[in-house]
């Protein structure tokens, strides 16, 4: 594989997670603006620069998408008591819960459809491949995700 292939296999992956998250109140949210909201609810108390590192979005994206965030009232900020400088956000309770109430579209049900595959073997191969592939590059984002169910249906309040 070069960089290229791998370059296009990224952007391929990215919209098959793009089609799987929920439409409901998202549709015309821009990609970067769902990593932030997603983080920040996945993460509570993240300075930028944990979200900024975490989402691999610039800087200026993050903070400029914190603060439409907070001002439309789904994020809360406050400054970091130990180091004043940093601003701590997090996610209000009353948009998690319906965010709670969103469903996802099975990521296998698009998988299926981009390999153009109904063999379920195959599915199973392709799943596990990719599951094995987050677990060495994305470890921690995987296991607040697997905690809280999210991909599977409406996650846990």
């Amino acid at each position: 594989m070069n960089s290229l292939e791998l370059f296009l296999l990224g952007r391929k992956l990215a919209k098959i997670g793009e089609d799987s998250m929920p439409k409901t109140g998202l549709t015309n949210m821009p990609t970067s603006m769902k990593l932030v909201l997603f983080d920040v609810f996945d993460h509570p108390d993240s300075t930028i620069s944990e979200i900024t590192a975490r989402t691999g979005l610039l800087q200026s994206q993050v903070s400029s998408a914190v603060a439409r965030f907070r001002e439309a009232g789904a994020f809360e900020t406050r400054r970091d008591p130990h180091d004043k400088r940093r601003t701590l956000v997090k996610g209000r309770r009353e948009v998690a819960r319906r965010g709670a109430e969103m469903h996802y579209e099975p990521v296998e049900d698009i998988i299926a459809r981009e390999a153009d595959s109904k063999n379920a073997e195959d599915l199973t191969q392709l799943t596990s491949c990719l599951e094995n592939l987050a677990s060495r590059l994305i470890p921690n984002a995987l296991t607040w995700i697997r905690m809280r169910g999210v991909g599977d249906g409406p996650a846990p309040a």
